[in-house]
């Protein structure tokens, strides 16, 4: 199971696809392969880096103000 290439999302400027949106299921993934993909997507998306720059980007707003 699986898709027959390798596929990509482009995530530059998050949305919200609703039900209606979608035309039709293309295939369903594994649970494995889900949980892959969701720990890919967690070790590039470094929480520790993304608290750092959030901290101080509020430091830098109250400075401002």
């Amino acid at each position: 199971m699986g898709l027959a290439k390798k596929s990509y999302i482009r995530i530059e400027i998050p949305i919200k696809i609703e039900q209606a949106q979608l035309d039709r299921k293309i295939t369903e993934l594994p649970e494995e392969e889900l949980l892959s993909i969701y720990n890919e997507v967690y070790n590039i998306i470094n929480t520790e880096a993304l608290a750092k720059m959030s901290k101080k980007y509020k430091e830098s707003k109250s400075v401002e103000i």
